[in-house]
């Protein structure tokens, strides 16, 4: 059944994610020649402020719709509700998220070097906020969100290298960046009418239903807001206390190793809507499943840490060129995040998002908050860009403790004792 799933699911969205992964390897040595570690800085800066402007329109609903997707998928009915009803809530809070970054941009000074590149983003969260990726994922069609993926990766790159050809075409790489979001979600919504589900329909507005889905999906928009405060506070906080070349030393580690973790995610997003299923119909077979899936998320990112480890120097240099030096300490520190975020995956979405234990995961991402909050001060005040990744690097772990201890705990006291042998398997 894994092997199954990794093909049919994890597969081709796996695909599509090395693809991702080797179209930056393109752009982004063109666009470290061309705007440099300082454009590359206030690039970072500037969409490290526009995912905290996003959070307003997330709300958890697309964590919470993957689940009910899964569970539904044959009531094309229900789905088009939820799909309308879910579009309506994003696009309120979405006019009201435009409404503050607006006034960030005219009242306060801070935000004056790149008022530009912020409304530059802002349409980026219409789009990002609209993305039907969740529907996708409940109905495990990875292959569809590789194909939006991709289209928006290819449109992104012809538009870097057509149109961004001088040191001050930063502003150029940020409009590119947004328009590339609105091809992706074009092809994303073309999907959806396709297969008959309704998600612009008014006669399928419910404010009872809204507000039902709103309030069940907002313990996991708790900890998506923290999470992103936390995952993004590290180029925020640096971007404060450092110049904007040491942003971009910090935020080019930083790329190489979001891009793995996309890749590695692949995983969790597969895994979570068939173990979200078996949990809902057949919780004596969901230890067995998940020891499996836990092994194989830790094994594929523990090859990639080492492969990164032991190459950064050469990654950097064929990627960022040699001007790029002081990248090469941060992205071995950061690498180690690979097998720690693939604990915390199987903690979360793999083991209590199924089970809706929501608090768990609320409170495993406060953890983290909390760490990144005391440990990004004094370790970046310490030592700039390697300092803001040991800061990461702890929230991690500390989480990673927290989540082993609590599945721990969770299986001891809710499951069979028969039951308890996959515990091995699955630490």
């Amino acid at each position: 059944m894994i092997k199954k799933i990794i093909m049919s699911n994890a597969g081709p969205l796996g695909i599509a994610k090395i693809l991702q992964l080797f179209i930056p390897l393109i752009t982004v040595p063109y666009l470290a020649r061309i705007i440099g570690a300082e454009g590359l800085g206030k690039l970072a800066f500037s969409q490290a402020l526009t995912t905290y402007f996003f959070l307003f329109t997330e709300l958890g609903i697309s964590v919470y719709s993957t689940r009910e997707v899964a569970v539904h998928l044959s009531d094309k009915q229900y789905i088009s509700k939820l799909m309308t009803n879910a579009f309506m809530i994003k696009c309120v809070f979405t006019i009201f998220t435009f409404l503050l970054i607006t006034i960030s941009i005219l009242y306060f000074p801070f935000f004056a070097n790149i008022k530009l590149l912020l409304a530059a983003f802002a349409p980026s969260i219409l789009s990002n906020t609209l993305m039907p990726h969740w529907y996708f994922q409940g109905q495990q069609k990875m292959w569809r969100i590789a194909a939006s993926n991709l289209i928006g990766a290819l449109v992104y790159t012809v538009g870097i290298f057509v149109f961004v050809k001088t040191h001050s075409d930063t502003i150029v790489v940020v409009i590119i960046t947004t328009v590339s979001t609105f091809f992706s979600l074009a092809y994303s919504l073309y999907l959806v009418k396709k297969d008959g589900i309704s998600f612009l329909s008014l006669s399928l507005i419910d404010i009872n239903f809204a507000l039902t889905t709103l309030k069940r999906a907002f313990p996991l928009y708790l900890s998506t807001v923290l999470g992103a405060i936390y995952t993004n506070i590290y180029v925020v906080f640096l971007g404060f206390v450092a110049s904007e070349k040491t942003v971009g030393y910090y935020s080019a580690a930083e790329r190489i190793i979001k891009a793995l973790l996309g890749i590695e995610s692949v995983l969790g997003m597969s895994f979570y809507p068939h173990l979200s299923k078996i949990y809902a119909y057949n919780r004596s077979r969901f230890l067995k499943e998940i020891g499996k899936t836990s092994l194989v998320t830790l094994l594929f990112s523990i090859m990639i840490c080492l492969t990164v480890l032991f190459s950064s120097s050469l990654i950097i240099k064929v990627i960022y060129g040699n001007d790029f030096q002081d990248s090469i300490s941060i992205l071995r520190i950061l690498c180690l995040l690979l097998p720690i975020l693939a604990i915390n995956d199987i903690g979360g979405t793999q083991f209590f998002l199924p089970m809706e234990m929501k608090s768990k995961f609320l409170m495993a991402t406060s953890i983290g908050l909390s760490v990144s909050a005391l440990s990004t001060y004094y370790f970046s005040m310490l030592f700039s860009g390697n300092g803001t990744a040991l800061a990461y690097l702890s929230a991690e772990v500390s989480i990673s403790i927290f989540m082993v201890f609590s599945i721990y705990r969770t299986i001891k006291n809710n499951f069979a004792s028969p039951q308890n042998d996959s515990l091995k398997t699955l630490v």
